[in-house]
């Protein structure tokens, strides 16, 4: 293996527009800026905004069909392709550990690395934890911790040390951001999330409403999809508040967005490192967060932003706050751009490089 020079497989589940798949999209490209190889390979033959821009860019990706449940097949089918490409590394996102690690070890690929996107309970089921401990403890799999409080959940649930599971953060490709110099507006209120329980959608609604009850003259706009949508929507309608919440889908440009929008909420119940909440710090956007997962290690409360329960009380506060006030909103804005800095897509890609030579070695 050439010391500055690596074949890099990915695998992930599939290539949604959200926050593990734009991770992976960030760090294919940042690692091929660095000299690398990157192939990615998505268990569904599913396409999106992310596969159209992966490709565009030159990434290959290769599509396995998964069948829906445990699908053994796949394994075989890893297989051959990493007798084809021969990597020096498989990296590894959310369940694709469990087919990717066994094919990785049948070929006797040394370098195997499995990303650890949310706190260990909330990342994986009981059973996927139960092979996960197994991979981690006797087949050299290294979990990397997006956060420090991820990292401590990785340690508690499968009984490692904290040296075998090192933190890199998310990062984004902080050139992309628009960012905003204007914090005189107050009425344009953003969040991006999938529309799942962990985002909290039912509860930033309800907190919503109150803000307008109280004579706010805001909106809130909702970009995302999911399984909670047409709820969420019932809720909104139920409450007689369609005309001050609107349902805007996904977005290929959110910069953009983010730039033309006055305030970023993410109240979600838990978090490992959202990309949304990084794209939001390089804007310079305003942000209120809720004080879970990851969240803490990325928003110093105050300073770069607010963090509040996620409650509809803790939610309102600190929306009134930063509605309230364009010093707040300046300040945290600004701040925000500053911390940002740590979480940029190159130094992901060169913190990841290092720890494939220490795994490629053994």
């Amino acid at each position: 293996m050439n010391k500055n020079f690596m074949k890099i497989i990915q695998i992930i589940p599939l290539l949604d527009l959200a926050g593990a798949e734009t991770m992976c999209e960030n760090l294919a490209n940042s690692l091929i800026k660095l000299g690398h190889e990157v192939t990615v390979i998505s268990l569904y033959d599913y396409h999106s905004v992310v596969t159209e821009r992966m490709e565009k860019n030159g990434i290959n990706i290769i599509y396995l069909n998964k069948k829906n449940g445990l699908d053994l097949l796949l394994t075989f089918k890893l297989i051959k392709i990493f007798k084809e490409y021969k990597p020096d590394v498989v990296h590894s996102h959310l369940y694709a550990g469990k087919y990717a690690h066994v094919a990785a070890l049948i070929c006797g690929i040394s370098g195997r690395v499995y990303t650890i996107h949310n706190i260990a309970k909330n990342e994986a089921g009981k059973m996927n934890r139960t092979f996960n401990r197994f991979l981690f403890k006797h087949c050299h799999v290294v979990p990397v911790s997006l956060t420090e409080e991820i990292q401590k959940s990785v340690v508690d649930e499968y009984n490692i040390d904290f040296k075998d599971t090192p933190v890199v953060f998310n990062g984004v490709s902080m050139e992309k951001c628009h960012r905003k110099n204007d914090y005189s507006g107050n009425k344009k209120i953003l969040h991006i999330g999938r529309f799942s329980t962990q985002k909290n959608h039912e509860v930033l609604v309800k907190a919503f409403s109150t803000i307008v009850n109280r004579g706010y003259d805001v909106s809130l706009y909702l970009y995302g999809q999911g399984e909670l949508e047409e709820s969420i929507k019932e809720q909104v309608n139920n409450l007689h508040l369609d005309k001050n919440i609107f349902f805007c889908g996904l977005t290929d440009d959110v910069y953009s967005v983010m730039e033309s929008s006055d305030i970023f909420v993410l109240p979600s119940l838990f978090e490992g490192m959202p990309m949304t909440l990084i794209e939001a710090m390089g804007t310079g956007m305003p942000i209120l967060a809720s004080n879970v997962g990851g969240i803490p290690d990325m928003i110093e409360n105050e300073k770069s932003g607010l963090l509040c329960e996620p409650t509809v009380e803790g939610v309102v506060a600190g929306l009134e706050r930063l509605i309230f006030s364009e010093e707040d909103r300046k300040l945290y804005g600004q701040n925000a751009v500053i911390s940002s800095e740590k979480f940029s897509a190159d130094k992901m890609a060169k913190d990841y490089y290092e720890i494939y030579l220490k795994a490629c070695k053994g």
